[in-house]
C-alpha cells in the first residue's frame, strides 16, 4: 500500500503477480484469491482506507481483500480467521461431496 518508490504502482505490481501466475499455471488465476495490502502503518490513518478502496476498484476485485500492518501484527487477524474458515468450508464440502458419491453408488448397487 505505501511503496517505498512513489514511482512503484501496486495495480500495476498485482496486474505482473497475475501475469506470472497466467505463464505458469493459467487455472492458478482461477482458484480462491485475496488481497492483502501490507504496510497500512506507514499512511496517515485518515489515508489508509481511501487509498485500499481506490485500489480495490481500479483491480475490480471481487474477492476478499484486507488491510494489514504485518509488522506490527495489525489486522491480521481476521486474516487467520478468514483462513480457518476457507479450510473448514473445504472440509465441509470434501465430505458433502464423498457423502453424495456414497450414496449414488450405494443407489446403483441396489437400483
Amino acid at each position: 500500500m505505501a511503496p517505498f518508490d512513489e514511482g512503484v504502482d501496486p495495480a500495476t505490481q498485482v496486474r505482473a503477480i497475475e501475469n506470472e501466475l497466467r505463464k505458469y499455471d493459467p487455472g492458478m488465476l482461477e482458484k480462491p484469491r485475496w488481497l492483502v495490502l501490507n504496510k497500512a502503518d506507514l499512511l496517515p490513518e485518515d489515508e489508509r482506507q481511501a487509498r485500499a478502496e481506490a485500489l480495490v476498484k481500479e483491480l475490480d476485485w471481487k474477492e476478499p481483500w484486507f488491510m494489514v500492518s504485518a509488522i506490527g501484527r495489525e489486522g491480521t487477524w481476521p486474516i487467520v480467521l478468514k483462513i480457518q474458515q476457507f479450510f473448514d468450508d473445504q472440509k465441509a464440502a470434501a465430505l458433502e461431496a464423498a457423502e453424495d458419491a456414497a450414496a449414488r453408488a450405494e443407489m446403483s448397487r441396489n437400483g
